[in-house]
């Protein structure tokens, strides 16, 4: 799973054109440490780890270079990678392997409410402007209801965010605040409160 993991993040990084997880907006302030090039023939040598988060990359001169989490993300996550595939445990860097991993898990579940509270919204459309029904919200809705069965096909847990109220609150009120926006109907005219189930949400249900 972690593997499964790291190749994600790694693909993910390399879409975004990104190097390090500080220039993707992250919040943990820089560390910033020196890079050592260590020539040796042995690709078994053990780099002094005078800071936790160094890693050996093979280099084309056939030495090391010591590359700092930091500094570079991709590199970082093909060690990593490397490391799990050689069950080099003692090498991994555990802490910001869970810090990445649970950020993938926070960037799913951000992901599952965003489609949510559009198709929230879409149904709110539908409902309140009958007049102004298109295909192009026809398709919206289809497509976000797909997405969101394809995410709990995928990540089967991930449904448990539904069981959340306080979740649950959060995606309709964006809902109304986005539907409100798009129509000019008044936020207060719209119900407090999710008036449809979750399986009607999900389902090919289309309020009239």
């Amino acid at each position: 799973m972690l593997k499964a993991c790291l190749a994600l993040l790694r693909q993910k990084s390399k879409k975004d054109g990104v190097s390090s997880p500080h220039h993707r907006g992250a919040s943990r302030e820089p560390r910033r440490w020196p890079r050592r090039i260590l020539e040796t023939e042995s690709p078994s040598l053990e780099l002094e780890r005078f800071n936790e988060n160094f890693v050996l990359l093979s280099e084309p001169t056939g030495g090391y270079m010591a590359i700092a989490y930091d500094s570079d993300f991709i590199g970082w996550l093909d060690h990593q990678a490397r490391l799990l595939r050689t069950h080099n445990h003692d090498e991994l860097d555990y802490d910001n392997l869970a810090e990445e991993v649970e950020a993938m898990s926070r960037s799913q579940r951000r992901e599952l409410k965003n489609r949510y509270t559009v198709l929230l919204m879409h149904l709110l459309k539908w409902q309140y402007q009958p007049d102004y029904r298109c295909t192009s919200w026809r398709s919206t809705i289809f497509q976000q209801r797909l997405k969101i069965k394809r995410l709990i096909r995928d990540m089967p847990s991930i449904k448990n965010e539904f069981n959340d109220s306080e979740w649950q609150i959060d995606a309709w009120d964006d809902a109304v605040t986005e539907a409100s926006a798009e129509t000019s109907i008044f936020k207060e005219n719209f119900p407090k409160t999710c008036v449809w189930t979750v399986d009607q949400v999900l389902s090919d249900y289309l309020p009239e």
